[in-house]
């Protein structure tokens, strides 16, 4: 027990700094451009700047939406050993995902003089996780930014090579040591000068979500003056397909439209050293299990619940043919002692507890639970 506390307190150390790497280079943005348009307001008459408040607006909006999904990923329990969730593809264009970060970067460009080259010649979709792919867009285009000098350029392309689709970035810094060369994508490296974060995580990132695109990524040194980073992902990986980084973990999903409630056996089952994922609408746990994104080895439901009762959940999971979902435990916790009644016989109901709840029995009916299970 006290090993898996150990290791659970790792992943949440290593989640924690991999979100603050990348929650920084948004919120720069967002106090820049608050600021800008606090300027605009002072300096100018009303004629005009509307429309420049607009973009900026938007631009605000955009990079909020993108620190959103950064908490998110750091609130989110479903988590693998590095700390990054699952990978899910759909269909999108590459190209607009790097219009979109070279966009709400400008302002940090503009603020060191830089100019941005961007050149495509591939517009088709592809499918890959938009949501990963712009994190490894923006720690590329953030570490350009950080290490060119004043009044460079970057060098952006889009191309497609036989079957993959081949992106680089490149800027006009002092580039990498030849001896740092083969650590660049180790974790927590940051012995060079480009692509070095202050966590040593951003180009470990970076190599863990472009393979788990099955792809490849690598950095060259440009004759002394700057690096250029350079990936492929290929073009035929399937719409849909889901594809993990590392194995895994077998967790405990807790779904229970009470939020505190639910925030307080997750924190109980996790202090045991399980991992857990909490749901607040039982639809969305059913989507969940239905693409493949949890592989559960007990669920915890509240019976009474306004999207589907704990009955509904369990006849709807049984439906599912996902390897092992259909027959996964389920415990029910209800307020009522007589839920019993309304649930049909099947061997994935192994407990009913009623509320409220007594934690330390709780604890101990998930222990003999899980491991009977493993």
């Amino acid at each position: 027990m006290l090993d898996e506390n150990k290791k659970s307190e790792a992943i949440r150390e290593q989640m924690l700094a991999v979100v603050s790497h990348d929650i920084k280079n948004p919120l720069s943005i967002i106090q820049l451009e608050a600021q800008m348009i606090l300027k605009l307001t002072e300096k100018y008459d009303r004629e005009g700047v509307q429309e420049k408040i607009k973009i900026q607006a938007k631009r605000i909006l955009k990079t909020s939406e993108r620190m959103k999904e950064l908490i998110s990923d750091l609130l989110d329990r479903h988590r693998v050993q590095d700390g990054l969730s699952a990978i899910y593809k759909k269909k999108c264009r590459f190209s607009e995902l790097i219009r979109d970060v070279i966009d709400y970067n400008l302002p940090l460009m503009k603020q060191r003089s830089l100019s941005v080259d961007f050149e495509s010649d591939f517009e088709q979709e592809v499918s890959l996780d938009s949501n990963k792919m712009v994190q490894v867009l923006s720690n590329l285009l953030s570490n350009a930014i950080k290490f060119s000098p004043p009044f460079g350029k970057i060098k952006i392309k889009l191309c497609q090579n036989d079957e993959n689709v081949l992106f680089s970035i490149s800027d006009q810094g002092p580039g990498i040591k030849d001896s740092e060369l083969p650590f660049v994508f180790k974790k927590y490296w940051n012995g060079g000068i480009s692509g070095c974060s202050e966590t040593g995580l951003g180009l470990f990132i970076c190599k863990t979500i472009i393979e788990a695109h099955e792809g490849q990524i690598h950095v060259e040194n440009l004759n002394g003056e700057g690096a250029s980073f350079i990936f492929s992902i290929p073009l035929d990986y399937g719409e849909g397909q889901k594809n993990w980084i590392k194995d895994r973990i077998r967790k405990i999903l807790v779904i229970d439209d009470d939020e505190d409630l639910r925030d307080v056996i997750c924190w109980a089952l996790e202090k045991s050293g399980h991992s857990v994922h909490g749901y607040g609408n039982p639809q969305e746990a059913l989507e969940g299990l239905e693409q493949g994104r949890h592989d559960p080895k007990l669920i915890i439901v509240d019976f009474q619940m306004d999207e589907l009762d704990g009955f509904q959940f369990i006849q709807a999971k049984r439906q599912i043919h996902a390897d092992g979902i259909a027959d996964c435990p389920v415990m029910i916790i209800s307020a009522s002692a007589d839920c019993h009644h309304s649930m049909t016989d099947g061997e994935d109901l192994k407990e009913i507890l009623t509320k409220p709840l007594d934690l330390e029995a709780l604890l101990e009916k998930v222990s003999l639970l899980t491991t009977s299970i493993n």
